[in-house]
């Protein structure tokens, strides 16, 4: 069934003969071959190719099969020729953006304009004939974005209209939009087969705003310099599109990508804007009884009335429609990752406090609360989401929702709050909080089902009770029980294995047996399971050794396999240098066999397996050192994040004492409240004891004292100096420099001796 466009499409006529219509088949051939012998007979062929293409630019654009090879032409055209193709066009503008073919000739025009306005600006070129009526690129841009703000109205909702408005964007802002943003699914299909090289789809992804999940998804990427004209045409154009009807905007499945790309842009160009927009789009939520009967403060479960009071506010809850809306709902995971901390802290006080349960239970909302925790950057704000969803965590895995508890889980670790009573509510939620029960919590978590049901079906079909299923422990277990691992009960296991306290987890995973491991070591995702229990701080190496020797002779299987020899590699690296000459040796017995497969010679090489083979004293020296700077590098990381983690809270403290710091002082209190009183108290106690210490000791000097006080003023200028000039990355790198340098002295002292 063909979708009907609510707006009239305008129609070119676009009727081309044969000859014609053969020519530029031939000449997009010529451009897919790329067979030319230099770049000047590459120069020479665009420019007779584009002595048939002037004057003819509206009726070759529209055409179904012509508008494809003007797309791959536009690319190799000069700025004078782009100038003149835009110039011809521009009585028609409009119209060719709105027709379905001439619109994709018209986004590429536009993509080349940034090119032509540089090349207009650097290039020092002699004054060609017939170029004193040619207008300049900015010029003509600025036409065309004329002609977009007074359709705008039609443009913004309409199918083919709305992508070029979007690149327009895009190009007044100087900022590249991700394709799963910008375009639609079929075009980033075809633009995938376009890019056959893993390399330029990679170069293409990193230089894209919104492409990833969570906290990535707003990646940081520079903007390219734009003329200062385009801004104030940009904002022009926000402002309109304030003025519109939001709520329809933003529930088209057309208009709400344009909403999504201008806030992105705007996100990047001018945030104040960006702020204006975000306000006026989440204004436009309906939130049917939602502040009335709003219960604040923490919940108290052992008295019946909040009980009721709760549970009549979730009846008379009802999701709002731009949360609930399939297509609505995108826009506002987008609004939570590019509000500043206090509007992101005025939107969860106003649509999701109190109600994130009901929305994280919704089979589309659930989506925005797992981008509302990983937008988060608040402690306190991520124990109070935490403390709302945690009671109710087996309604969430009944539900599905297992992206939730996944987000929860990397909450828990980013901030490192509530995971001791993560791992207990998961472990309750899956029945096996008891002690001979926790042993199969890693084949539960991978498997995402119960005690009950993973064990209990085999019984059931033998006849037992339902008491025979609490002698299952006792019972000799199935060789191979786990069959198929969840996508997201694997990413829940990798997330756990971040906890500072994984033990039950660490030996429920040794308690597997080799079949179990090995169908996790070759799944996609399971994979990354065992490889986040490899590197992880808080998994003892001894553990880790433990899972190394389980997998001793399997390594040659598990290093032909894709993802197995990740694993394999994982392995050797986190290993001490005994278990790496053995994973070593195992591979070289099999040398041949390896080198015959893709994945087994990129480990032989990563694994040093020549280097073993050759020099073996050398080999054993240089592991040994490599092991002890890693262990060194992760000393200092761990110091490294734990003075971040005092800074920012310091910071949080600071800021919050800042916001009502005048009008506290003003009725006679200290900024810090209780936490100054406290301070004060130790204070005190630290100055009773001095004053004990200090009579017991000798008065200095006046001239002593006094020389002293000026020294130590000067180091704390100089450290302050220091500090101030160094960023922390700096700090980190000075300090594992320093660290490095006084073990090379230590160790060059401790020869001379010995020569001595």
């Amino acid at each position: 069934m063909k979708k009907k466009n609510s707006k009239k499409q305008v129609k070119v006529t676009s009727a081309l003969d044969e000859q014609t219509s053969s020519y530029f088949k031939r000449v997009e051939d010529m451009i897919n071959e790329d067979d030319f012998d230099d770049d000047e007979s590459r120069k020479l062929f665009m420019e007779n190719v584009f002595t048939q293409v002037e004057n003819n630019e509206v009726k070759l654009s529209c055409d179904m099969i012509v508008s494809r090879t003007m797309e791959k032409l536009i690319v190799y055209l000069n700025d004078i020729q782009i100038r003149r193709v835009i110039q011809n066009i521009e009585d028609h503008f409009c119209q060719i953006a709105m027709d379905k073919f001439g619109s994709h000739v018209l986004q590429s025009l536009i993509c080349a304009i940034p090119k032509a306005i540089r090349s207009e600006r650097s290039k020092n070129r002699e004054i060609e004939n017939n170029i004193d009526d040619l207008k300049s690129a900015e010029e003509l841009f600025l036409s065309l974005c004329d002609c977009f703000r007074e359709n705008i109205g039609e443009l913004v909702s309409h199918t083919y209209g709305s992508h070029v408005l979007r690149t327009a964007f895009e190009v007044l802002g100087g900022v590249k939009v991700a394709d799963n943003v910008v375009r639609s699914r079929a075009s980033r299909r075809s633009r995938e087969k376009s890019y056959q090289s893993e390399e330029k789809r990679q170069s293409i992804k990193q230089s894209q705003v919104g492409n990833a999940f969570g906290t990535e998804a707003i990646t940081h990427m520079e903007t390219v310099a734009v003329p200062d004209s385009f801004l104030p045409v940009l904002k022009q154009l926000t402002n309109i599109i304030i003025e519109m009807e939001l709520q329809k905007l933003a529930l088209h499945p057309v208009s709400n990508p344009l909403l999504q790309t201008l806030l992105l842009v705007l996100h990047r160009k001018d945030q104040s804007l960006c702020m204006k927009l975000c306000k006026a789009v989440m204004s436009q939520i309906d939130m049917y009884n939602s502040k009335k009967g709003r219960i604040k403060g923490p919940r108290e479960p052992k008295e019946s009335d909040s009980e009721q009071a709760q549970k009549g506010q979730e009846r008379s809850y009802r999701v709002p429609v731009l949360l609930s809306n399939e297509i609505s709902s995108h826009l506002v995971e987008k609004i939570l990752h590019v509000v500043t901390p206090e509007l992101w802290q005025e939107i969860y006080d106003s649509y999701f406090n109190t109600h994130l349960v009901q929305l994280s239970c919704h089979p589309i909302a659930n989506f925005i609360v797992q981008h509302l925790m990983a937008s988060t950057t608040d402690k306190a704000q991520a124990k109070q989401m935490l403390a709302e969803l945690l009671p109710y965590l087996e309604d969430l895995l009944a539900n599905e929702h297992m992206g939730i508890v996944v987000r929860m889980a990397e909450v828990a670790v980013r901030f490192v709050i509530k995971q001791k009573t993560m791992l207990k509510a998961l472990l309750q939620a899956f029945h096996c909080e008891g002690k001979e029960e926790q042993s199969s919590a890693v084949l539960l978590f991978l498997s995402l089902t119960t005690y009950d049901i993973f064990y209990g079906t085999k019984l059931n079909e033998k006849g037992e009770s339902e008491e025979g299923v609490n002698t299952i422990s006792e019972e000799s277990p199935p060789e191979a029980k786990l069959k198929s691992i969840n996508f997201h009960g694997a990413l829940l296991l990798k997330t756990l294995f971040d906890f500072q306290d994984p033990n039950k987890l660490v030996t429920s995973l040794l308690c597997l047996s080799l079949g179990e491991l090995m169908t996790l070591a070759s799944d996609s995702m399971g994979s990354y399971a065992l490889e986040a229990f490899l590197k992880s701080r808080f998994v003892p190496s001894e553990k880790k050794h433990v899972l190394i020797e389980k997998f001793k002779g399997t390594f040659v299987r598990l290093a032909c396999e894709k993802q197995g020899s990740h694993v394999v590699e994982t392995c050797w690296r986190q290993a001490e240098v005994k278990y790496k000459e053995a994973i070593t040796q195992e591979l070289l017995i099999s040398e041949q066999q390896l080198n015959g497969n893709f994945y087994g010679r990129i480990v032989l090489r990563n694994c040093g397996a020549q280097h073993f083979k050759r020099k073996d004293k050398t080999w054993h020296g240089k592991e040994q050192k490599a092991v002890r700077k890693r262990k060194f590098l992760e000393e200092i990381l761990e110091e490294r994040e734990h003075i971040e983690h005092i800074k920012k809270a310091k910071l949080v403290e600071d800021s919050k004492s800042r916001k009502f710091g005048r009008e506290m002082a003003a009725l006679g209190f200290t900024a810090r409240g209780e936490d100054a009183v406290d301070s004060e108290e130790e204070d005190d106690v630290d100055d009773t004891k001095g004053s004990v210490d200090a009579s017991f000791e000798k008065k200095p000097k006046k001239g002593q004292c006094a020389s002293k006080k000026v020294e130590t003023e000067k180091k704390k200028k100089n450290r302050l100096s220091d500090d101030t000039d160094k960023p922390a990355e700096f700090e980190f790198i000075d300090s594992a420099i320093k660290a490095t340098k006084s073990l090379k002295k230590s160790k060059k002292e401790q020869k001379k001796k010995k020569q001595k």
